[in-house]
C-alpha cells in the first residue's frame, strides 16, 4: 500500500500534470520543471518508496527532455538534499509508522537496538537538515526564468554530494554515503 501510495502522489502525479499540459507548453516553447529528490539519485534505507517514487521522476522527465527538444521544449528537474519541510521532520513517525504496520515476518528480521538506531540516526539527520528553504525556491525560480537553466538543480551541499558520489562505481558509492550520511546496518538475526 505505501508503494502505491507514494507513487501515485510523486511519480504518476508529476506525469499526469506534465501530459496534461504538454500540448499548451508545446505551443509556447516553454518548459517543463518537475520536483525530483536527491533520493531519486541514490539508495535510502527504509525509504524504498520514495526513492522508486524520486528515480521514475528523473527517467520521465530524462525521457521527457529527449522527445520534447524537437519541440523547443525544455525539461528541468529540481533535485533537493535534505530541508527541514514536513517530510523530513516526520520521518521519526513515518519510520514508527513503517514498523509498527510490517508483517510479521519482514519485522523478525530486525531488533529492537536496531530500530533505535535508526530513530536516533532520523534525529540526527532532521538536525543536520537545510533549514532554508529559500534555496530550493531560487532553484524553482532559476529553471523557469533563467535564459540557460539547467537541467539539474542539485540543491544543497548534501545533495551536491550525493551527486559526486553517485559517479562512483558502486561499492565505493556505498562505502562513501556509509560515511558522509551515515544510517546503521541491520545485524543478522541468529
Amino acid at each position: 500500500k505505501d508503494y502505491e501510495k507514494v507513487i501515485n502522489v510523486n511519480l504518476l502525479g508529476v506525469i499526469d500534470v506534465a501530459i496534461q499540459f504538454l500540448g499548451l507548453v508545446i505551443k509556447a516553447k516553454g518548459r517543463v520543471v518537475n520536483i525530483a529528490s536527491m533520493l531519486g539519485r541514490r539508495h535510502d534505507a527504509f525509504a524504498s518508496s520514495y526513492v522508486v517514487s524520486k528515480f521514475g521522476v528523473i527517467g520521465f522527465s530524462d525521457s521527457l527532455r529527449i522527445e520534447m527538444r524537437p519541440f523547443g521544449v525544455s525539461v528541468h528537474n529540481i533535485c533537493p538534499g535534505f530541508f527541514q519541510t514536513t517530510l523530513v521532520g516526520n520521518s521519526l513517525d513515518t519510520c514508527r509508522n513503517l514498523v509498527a504496520n510490517m508483517d510479521e515476518e519482514v519485522k523478525s528480521r530486525y531488533d529492537d537496538e536496531y530500530i533505535k538506531e535508526v530513530e536516533e540516526a532520523l534525529k540526527i539527520g532532521y538536525g543536520l537538515s537545510n533549514s532554508n528553504i529559500s534555496l530550493v525556491t531560487d532553484a524553482i525560480q532559476d529553471a523557469l526564468l533563467s535564459s540557460r537553466p539547467k537541467h539539474y538543480y542539485f540543491v544543497g551541499i548534501d545533495a551536491f554530494l550525493v551527486r559526486l558520489i553517485a559517479l562512483l562505481p558502486i561499492d565505493l558509492s556505498d562505502w562513501c554515503y556509509s560515511k558522509v550520511l551515515p544510517f546503521p546496518s541491520p545485524k543478522p538475526l541468529e
